[in-house]
């Protein structure tokens, strides 16, 4: 018996890199993307103290109640009102922007993503019946294309998404940038998805501003504890949205895993109401090794985005960015992820996530990149 077409047809294309790097011993690992920073010790003992409490049952499906309480108290910092009944719980961002492609989408409707883009958007897409159409939001000069996403849409189209700080660019859309776009969507009669979890991982004094203030009735934002707090693995996230939606949402968590994890829950309850030192030291660092990437990259003569939020660089670095990843791995012991993957327009570009590097392994990176190079 196979598997649906849909499924079939979706590849893991940056996972060959992942299970090429892991086989390789000693090799530096700009390829994955996730912080090195181990869980703030708080944020386990408030796992741990959930255990010995005996808080590891089912939770509502939408999540426990401080949780979206905190979670809502958050996001009205950014500029929009919010209530917990604005929020659900989810399993990590991914679950998140899962939950609300499977809501939404019929079979053959369009959801429009940047170029360069997060493959695993793509696939998510993919997996429900939708289609993604990556058009580049911006041009070769930087500016916002507002054309190009307005002749992208169609009467198929049902989303278009907005990342920022961006992956794998480290791009941040500005505020009239983020305005245009909102009219746009809001003309069109289309949704938008806003990734917001790069929100506090900011560079030389950069704000972050959502979409949903200039689109409150058609935003639904997307979140999670993953990279603020190094949480990758507790897979804890949220999405914002309109109570009515949350109500049919919460549907789809039912019908996938029930409820969030429990103790994750009560992990990411206490890093978002408590003490937030570590998160600024690991921005520090994150800063540190921005600055230090950037040197590099100038010394190889590349063109890129200025990062200036998240965890990654995005440089003009080949021709063939699957021959020149592979061929790093397996001459340099480097890894970096291919350009094509992300989009058409991308190819000729790898992305460098320096969160799971820290400054002697880029140093060391780098040299190894230029003994390659020549």
């Amino acid at each position: 018996m196979k598997v649906s077409r849909k499924i079939q047809d979706i590849r893991l294309s940056i996972r060959k890199i992942s299970d090429m790097a892991s086989a390789v011993p000693g090799c530096i690992r700009f390829d994955i993307g996730q912080p090195d920073f181990r869980t703030p010790k708080n944020i386990q003992d408030a796992a741990i103290k959930a255990i010995k409490d005996g808080s590891h049952g089912y939770t509502p499906i939408v999540g426990i109640p401080p949780l979206r309480q905190a979670v809502a108290d958050y996001e009205k910092t950014k500029g929009f009102e919010v209530t917990k009944e604005n929020i659900m719980i989810t399993t990590g961002g991914m679950g998140a922007i899962f939950t609300t492609l499977l809501g939404f989408l019929e079979p053959g409707d369009e959801i429009i993503f940047p170029d360069p883009t997060w493959p695993p958007y793509k696939l998510m897409a993919s997996s429900v019946g939708g289609v993604p159409k990556l058009v580049p939001y911006f041009n070769a000069g930087g500016s916002l294309d507002t054309g190009a996403i307005e002749k992208a849409i169609t009467p198929k189209t049902k989303f278009l998404l907005v990342n920022t700080p961006e992956n794998p660019t480290g791009r941040i859309i500005e505020k009239k940038e983020l305005k245009a776009i909102a009219q746009i969507a809001e003309d069109k009669n289309i949704m938008i998805i806003s990734d917001e979890v790069y929100d506090r991982i900011l560079f030389d004094g950069n704000t972050h501003t959502s979409i949903r203030r200039y689109a409150p009735d058609n935003t639904i934002i997307i979140n999670s504890v993953s990279k603020t707090y190094a949480m990758t693995g507790w897979r804890l996230g949220w999405l914002v949205a309109e109570k009515d939606t949350v109500d049919q949402l919460l549907k789809c968590n039912r019908a996938s895993v029930a409820c969030p994890n429990t103790i994750s829950q009560y992990a990411a309850l206490e890093a978002l109401t408590g003490p937030q030192d570590s998160v600024k030291k690991m921005v520090a660092e994150y800063q540190e090794r921005k600055d230090l990437i950037v040197k590099m990259m100038d010394s190889m003569g590349w063109d890129y985005i200025l990062p200036r939020g998240a965890l990654y660089t995005f440089p003009k670095a080949c021709k063939d960015s699957w021959k020149y990843s592979k061929d790093l791995i397996e001459k340099a012991k480097v890894s970096v992820v291919p350009g094509l993957p992300c989009g058409p327009k991308s190819e000729g570009y790898v992305r460098f996530c320096f969160g799971s590097a820290n400054t002697e392994q880029i140093k060391e990176g780098f040299e190894r990149i230029q003994k390659f190079e020549g």
